[in-house]
């Protein structure tokens, strides 16, 4: 059984199950490639805002281990940090698809 429970990745796939819907229906004018691409930025811009999020250092736990920066984290916990990412991302890129749908982010103007 997963650390985390449930809660996390079934919201992950909750929420990436949300923005495949919008792209299906059509939602935003873009197509799956142009979508594919605009999810995989997002994924990562997010993965570096959610990345410090919980972070315990070696410093704060007082055990600093000889050879590394005080900075370093005590666990890495990258399962934690992939699951929050595609949650956030996924929310998102539902936003950015829906503002696409309302003209709030014109695709007309742009130069390709």
């Amino acid at each position: 059984m997963l650390k985390y429970g449930t809660t996390l990745p079934a919201l992950a796939v909750v929420m990436s199950l949300i923005a495949v819907i919008l792209q299906w229906k059509h939602v935003a004018p873009i197509g799956w490639v142009m979508a594919l691409a605009l999810y995989f930025i997002i994924w990562w811009v997010m993965l570096f805002a959610v990345l410090p999020f919980g972070v315990r250092t070696q410093s704060d736990d007082g055990a600093v281990i000889q050879g590394t920066s005080a900075g370093a984290p005590t666990e890495a916990r990258m399962l934690r940090v992939a699951l929050l990412t595609t949650i956030v991302a996924s929310t998102v890129f539902s936003l950015v698809l829906i503002a696409m749908a309302a003209r709030l982010i014109p695709l007309g103007s742009l130069v390709l």
